[in-house]
């Protein structure tokens, strides 16, 4: 049963800046991913989360009822890989599985304040020119046969590590 507020007369715009005063101070971004459910499930994850805004990096479409609606309360942007470097100057976190990039362990490690949580395309990982850029390349830990992991599931678990390294009562 939800205990969700009933939220039918207010607009839109009144809901998304109500929420935006307690979000957590964390973003994501998902850079080239060509599976649109993904990314639709990824905004709904994120709203459970609170998360400030989510970046769709060189994302053509997303499929919007994967959102179960949530997107409309969401802040979203959509820009170029180009755009997404010469602006971004919050520190990158990078979620990549490739073994040369002597990636940190997902536990244990510690967040940086206001962190960009990168996730790339689950077919070509995330584009070494992001990966250059980032503070931090970390890894979520894994032990079956096939070492890659369902994009939108891997955004789940590296949100709900920054909640629970981070929780606050709101």
């Amino acid at each position: 049963m939800s205990t969700a507020p009933d939220l039918s007369n207010f607009t839109k715009e009144e809901i998304r800046q109500t929420l935006n005063e307690i979000r957590h101070p964390f973003s994501i971004a998902i850079i080239d991913s060509s599976n649109f459910f993904n990314g639709g499930a990824i905004i709904r994850t994120a709203h459970t989360f609170l998360v400030k805004e989510i970046i769709f990096v060189d994302v053509p479409a997303v499929y919007e009822r994967a959102t179960m609606g949530t997107h409309k309360w969401e802040n979203i942007t959509h820009v170029t890989q180009e755009e997404f470097l010469a602006t971004e100057t919050r520190p990158l976190v990078c979620f990549e599985r490739r073994q040369d990039l002597n990636s940190k362990n997902l536990i244990g490690f510690n967040y940086p304040e206001n962190p960009i949580l990168c996730f790339g395309s689950e077919k070509t990982g995330i584009p070494d020119r992001i990966l250059n850029k980032a503070n931090s390349v970390v890894s979520i830990p894994q032990w079956g046969i096939l070492n890659d992991m369902n994009l939108a599931c891997a955004a789940g678990i590296c949100m709900y590590d920054w909640i629970f390294k981070h929780h606050r009562k709101i």
